[in-house]
């Protein structure tokens, strides 16, 4: 690794190393400074810019590295300290954590475990060779920038026009499989909406509503369909009348009974009423049956 590194030359390097007296050079001098200079190329020993080398220590040369035996499947103690603080994040408004950043919050996470699961973790110990406190490590997990309010916005409601803006605006983005998703739904949904429109399909209409209950559009097409279905069947009284009194039954048991209208009754038809039986509905003549 430590060849490697020499020949590396990278002009911002970080190297974090987990391991027992994690400070010692590869000769074992047991000082991290020569460490430093053995692993930067020749020209990069004395930098004199802001570009140069970051390494952090889970221990120094003398102590070792340490876990709880209880739990080995658990990571070291540095390791953990380390990935509470990237999962913790920093302040919301900034975009990405620094070293420096990470190192600081690392001594606080050390300090807590110290308290509370073994009080000779060593700590950690970074050696800086260069302007290097400011190299970004990791995205702020805190942070939330305008492309997360635009994505979120657009879920919340979404629709054809704002779907086409947001991808004008990121051509490439980490939300391009949520976009993908989100137009094949809003297309599925609006074919069926037509499907519903032609089909007059109430069951439909509210698989709609259940299925696209994320797409408010889609959603709110289906219920305002359901609602005209269940406040409109027949919107005339007389209309309502007329079918009360010449529906044809829908049981059999009844089906040589009838329903009489209001006009008096021909010579023909009496003959028919006697047929009826007491179950039946009946009007004399010139009155109107109500049920």
């Amino acid at each position: 690794m430590f060849s490697y590194l020499e020949a590396f030359g990278a002009k911002e390097l970080i190297v974090i190393l987990d391991c027992c007296y994690a400070a010692q050079s590869k000769e074992n001098q047991g000082d991290a400074d020569s460490l430093i200079s053995k692993s930067l190329p020749q020209e990069k020993s004395d930098l004199e810019t802001e570009n140069g080398i970051y390494y952090l220590f889970a221990a120094g040369k003398d102590n070792v590295a340490k876990f709880n035996p209880k739990e080995p499947q658990k990571p070291t103690y540095f390791t953990e300290a380390l990935l509470n603080t990237i999962g913790k994040g920093t302040e919301p408004g900034r975009d990405y954590v620094t070293i420096g950043e990470i190192y600081i919050q690392m001594c606080k996470e050390i300090a807590d475990l110290k308290r509370t699961e073994d009080a000779g973790i060593p700590e950690p110990r970074p050696v800086l060779q260069g302007n290097v406190n400011g190299f970004l490590f990791c995205k702020n997990i805190k942070f939330k920038n305008q492309e997360d309010g635009d994505w979120a916005d657009l879920r919340e409601k979404p629709s054809r026009g704002k779907w086409l803006a947001f991808k004008k605006k990121y051509p490439v983005t980490r939300f391009e499989k949520g976009m993908d998703e989100l137009i094949s739904r809003m297309i599925k949904g609006e074919m069926a909406l037509k499907t519903l429109e032609e089909k007059k399909d109430i069951d439909l209409a509210i698989e709609i509503k259940t299925v696209y209950k994320d797409i408010p559009y889609i959603r709110d097409g289906a219920e305002r369909f359901i609602n005209d279905l269940a406040a409109n069947p027949i919107s005339d009284d007389k209309n309502i009348e007329s079918a009360a009194f010449n529906y044809t039954p829908l049981f059999k048991d009844f089906s040589n009974a009838s329903f009489v209208d209001a006009a008096p009754a021909s010579p023909g038809k009496e003959s028919e009423l006697k047929q009826i039986d007491s179950g039946s509905f009946s009007t004399k003549s010139g009155a109107t049956a109500r049920t």
